[in-house]
């Protein structure tokens, strides 16, 4: 059965926790292998001759910004009594060091899934992927469910990875050190979608609402941007000049020196807390939640300037978001599937006590104005299309006589079942997937075919290499 963590649901530790703490602890590959049984080796050789669908026992990250309670969506979607005083924040599926999932051979043999795909890459991944050394999921899956506002945020493109992480390693900053930007060579293109109504700031604003937002909507942040108006006339439809002015509203506004922070959010702050009837679809109700949230004494937040800055959006059940290299953004509160490529490389910009390396986030960020987009999944198929190389996500309903089914030409995928019960038949057999245990289909598993478990309504996500 999924569990948090280190213990089983039941008994976790029930404190309160920093923002960004996890209470995992990584097992490292080598001692992971050295650990394995006759009786798993066995297993994994049982399995490789003759693959099925493997179900996947999966675990929490308790980060403070998690739901807590009664209402907790990941206890509830693993069908486990949550602790009422931890936050359950994300639920992990895959192969990422620092939260692998197990797979389940048998009712009484489970391994790493950093193991099996060590051992048995032919089987797992398609053959593109698995030329890769090591041998590794190109994509990593999680539940997320927010109550509070993550951290404003960005990720690196491919190649400042690479470049990032090979600097820090030359300068000899360990790989475990809080002031690290980089914890791996990969980049971290991602697309979430709502299980739930969900909202979260994605990109920035067009530059005429920006400027209009200084004016209006936050005119004590107007010191920002004193000469927008005259700046954003002059840039016109050059892109170039465009992004100059934004990287400059920006930059000052990262670099200011906090007691000047401290001078434009206290005064915003106060007349929001007087304002009557603020409500989600207002920026001034997630302004005063974070600052709420972040509170640090004698230090206002900069992060909460970017309420004023990227865009808000509000996204209905099914509908995604992608967020590409360099690209703001921060999930500020609801439930979402969120499929990324496999690595945790992330550069923050406020709203957290983590590590924030202005002029490395300042060199990440993408500088480009516009809406946000918002993705719904394509018909018939259910797929969100993005330009993710590592990934495709599909959304599935099925209900009824309807079958659905899948090529031998698929790479490993990941289904996670939401509501109901779903049939996968493949030439071998047959398996009922339904909630709170994720499915990792191998690739070598061939065609198969999917169908409700009972004709009742059924709904699931398929993330999957991109093949």
């Amino acid at each position: 059965m999924p569990v948090a963590r280190g213990k089983r649901a039941s008994g976790a530790r029930q404190r309160e926790l920093p923002f960004g703490v996890a209470t995992n602890q990584p097992q490292p590959p080598a001692a992971a292998a050295s650990q394995a049984s006759a009786a798993s080796r066995a297993s994994m050789e049982e399995w490789r001759a003759a693959p099925s669908p493997l179900p996947l026992d999966c675990d929490v990250q308790h980060y403070a910004w998690g739901q807590r309670g009664a209402g907790a969506y990941i206890p509830a979607f693993l069908g486990v009594p949550g602790a009422p005083a931890l936050p359950y924040a994300e639920l992990w599926i895959g192969d990422n060091p620092a939260l692998p999932s197990r797979a389940r051979l048998s009712d009484q043999v489970e391994v790493g899934l950093p193991l099996l795909l060590a051992t048995a890459p032919d089987v797992l991944l398609s053959a593109g992927t698995r030329a890769a050394v090591p041998a590794r999921l190109p994509f990593l899956t999680k539940i997320l469910a927010a109550d509070q506002a993550l951290s404003i945020q960005v990720h690196p493109s491919a190649s400042q990875a690479q470049a990032g992480f090979a600097e820090e390693d030359a300068r000899g900053v360990p790989l475990r050190d809080e002031r690290r930007n980089f914890k791996d060579r990969h980049h971290k293109p991602e697309l979430l979608v709502a299980l739930t109504p969900f909202w979260g700031l994605k990109g920035f604003r067009p530059l005429a609402q920006i400027a209009s937002a200084l004016r209006d909507e936050a005119p004590e942040l107007s010191p920002l941007g004193p000469h927008l108006d005259q700046e954003l006339a002059a840039a016109g439809d050059d892109p170039r000049a465009r992004a100059a002015v934004l990287r400059a509203l920006y930059t000052r506004a990262m670099r200011l020196p906090q007691a000047e922070v401290n001078a434009l959010l206290e005064p915003l702050l106060a007349r929001l807390g007087r304002t009557p009837g603020l409500g989600e679809a207002d920026r001034g109700y997630w302004v005063l939640r974070a600052a709420h949230d972040h509170a640090r004494e004698g230090a206002g937040d900069r992060g909460l300037f970017s309420f004023f800055l990227l865009n808000l959006v509000r996204l209905a059940p099914g509908q995604g978001i992608f967020l590409g290299p360099g690209e703001p953004h921060a999930y500020l509160q609801g439930v979402g599937l969120e499929v990324m490529a496999n690595s945790d490389n992330v550069l923050r910009g406020g709203l957290t006590p983590k590590h924030v390396d202005i002029e490395r986030l300042l060199d990440i960020l993408v500088f480009a104005d516009g809406p946000a987009h918002v993705i719904q999944p394509a018909s018939p198929t259910g797929v969100y299309e993005t330009p993710a190389a590592e990934f495709q996500v599909a959304r599935l309903e099925l209900g009824g006589a309807m079958i659905i089914a899948r090529d031998g030409h698929h790479g490993a995928d990941v289904w996670v079942v939401i509501s109901g019960g779903i049939r996968l038949a493949w030439s071998g057999g047959a398996r009922v997937l339904r909630r709170g245990v994720p499915v990792l289909v191998p690739a070598a598993l061939g065609p198969y075919t999917l169908a409700s478990a009972d004709g009742t309504p059924a709904l699931a996500f398929r993330a999957g290499e991109r093949t």
